[in-house]
């Protein structure tokens, strides 16, 4: 696989698996293949993660990796599939690819004989309701037929033709009801049958099918549900391990609206052997290491360098997954001006992550700093009262004993002790308010008083 070039966003070509990894996700693949190496039995396990988490980047990476590593991989994205009335056959078909030669005729075969059994027949359209309780097909033709001859009969207005058919339709009514529990015997047969030739099969292989399955929260939620009803029904089996990379919560509550679940018990849970959530990105050293690979990526590390204790801090506060962070870098990157220096570039950070993340919407300076310094005074509440005592003891009415010091002079560096004066309107910082919009004004653009608006109309390009 080939890649023009290595970032963080998801992908789906991989030069070298993990490659950039800065939030140890090589080390949650190493955990799970040799869970899956040692595993005797069949799994399904969830990789879940909230959107934006880097779902679709670890597992192909990691498919990248166990195919170098000898395992046969399928990834399936789950979202590009779910106009298909059933996933049998799509899951029957791409497992059958990775079987060993010899057995892949017999199984397209077997696949076939389940397929004619569970997948849906076009029953009659004005008995479908009634013939879904006891089994379409089969019947349903049988009574569509019977049906037309009494509707002929009427219109005969043949009493005696009528009780006569009548009698006929339950003679066939009781004939197709002993078919149908004849069949399904045989029906159970030819599970069974393809069933453990898929179990031969697979035994074959030096090391257990790994079929990655993406996107499945994305999905309408009965194909969803189907897809997974037929992984447990038809696909359990020692040695296939299927992945699926998935928000349960958000899966989970589609498939509750959808068929009125109310209970509080997960319905995917009957269908997961283990659930792995993907860790988020928290520490700042994590955070320092992100923002300068995305920085690098656009050319702009030196420009990033400068602050980056204070983008570390605000990642702290304003907790970003990595694809929004990747949003914000883009966004920074396409505003970048060759005349922009440091510290508008850390205002422009603190604006787009407060909208990127939806944790500050607001045009008003004052609301906006008035915001940051709640969402930073929840986040470092026990940090600062550790402070508040080593500090000043039993002298905490001290006038610089208080949240604002602590988020100015202590977690924030010089730049950020700016920002916060010269939204405050600050005598000293009047000057240097200029230096932060200056940049933004073109032929027909004129600035306010706003910073905030001056920002919101340039990137916005109004």
């Amino acid at each position: 696989m080939t890649q023009s070039n290595n970032t963080l966003s998801d992908a789906d070509n991989v030069p070298e698996p993990f490659e950039g990894d800065l939030i140890g996700r090589d080390e949650l693949a190493k955990r799970l293949e040799g869970y899956i190496r040692r595993s005797k039995i069949g799994a399904t396990i969830a990789i879940d993660a909230e959107w934006g988490a880097g779902k679709t980047w670890f597992v192909s990476n990691w498919q990248e990796d166990l195919i170098n590593k000898g395992y046969e991989v399928i990834c399936l994205n789950a979202f590009m599939h779910d106009y298909v009335e059933d996933p049998l056959m799509l899951i029957g078909g791409e497992i059958s690819s990775k079987l060993p030669q010899e057995y892949r005729v017999k199984f397209r075969q077997n696949l076939i004989n389940v397929g004619k059994v569970v997948l849906p027949h076009l029953p009659w359209l004005m008995m479908n309701v009634m013939l879904t309780a006891i089994g379409a097909g089969f019947l349903g033709q049988t009574l569509k037929d019977t049906f037309d001859s009494v509707k002929n009969a009427i219109s005969e207005d043949s009493k005696e033709q009528i009780e006569s058919l009548g009698e006929k339709a339950n003679e066939q009514y009781n004939e197709a009801l002993e078919k149908k529990f004849e069949e399904l015997e045989q029906e159970k047969a030819t599970v069974n049958s393809f069933k453990k030739h898929l179990e031969e099969a697979v035994s074959k292989l030096d090391k257990p099918l790994v079929f990655i399955i993406d996107e499945l929260d994305r999905c309408k939620p009965e194909f969803a549900v189907r897809l997974l009803e037929r992984i447990k029904h038809f696909f359990d089996t020692p040695n296939v391990v299927f992945v699926l990379a998935v928000n349960k919560a958000q899966l989970q509550e589609s498939i509750d609206h959808y068929y009125g679940f109310k209970t509080s018990n997960s319905y995917l849970d009957k269908f997961i052997t283990t659930t792995v959530k993907l860790k988020p990105i928290k520490t700042p050293d994590t955070y320092k290491n992100t923002i300068l690979k995305l920085a690098g990526d656009h050319g702009l590390t030196d420009l990033f360098s400068r602050h980056l204790d204070d983008y570390a801090t605000l990642c702290q506060v304003f907790k970003p997954n990595l694809r929004q962070l990747i949003r914000i870098m883009n966004k920074i990157s396409l505003n970048y001006d060759n005349g922009f220096r440091p510290d508008p570039i850390l205002f422009l950070f603190l604006y787009l992550i407060g909208l990127e993340t939806n944790k500050i919407n607001t045009f008003d300076e004052k609301d906006f700093i008035n915001q940051l310094n709640k969402l930073s005074e929840e986040t470092f509440k026990k940090e600062y009262e550790i402070w508040l005592k080593q500090s000043f003891g039993d002298y905490q009415d001290h006038p610089k004993a208080n949240i604002t010091t602590y988020l100015y002079e202590v977690k924030y560096r010089s730049a950020m002790k700016q920002i916060y004066l010269i939204i405050n309107g600050s005598e000293e910082a009047k000057n240097y308010k200029y230096l932060f919009s200056r940049h933004l004004t073109t032929t027909d653009f004129p600035k306010s008083d706003n910073l905030i608006e001056d920002w919101h109309d340039y990137i916005n390009l109004i």
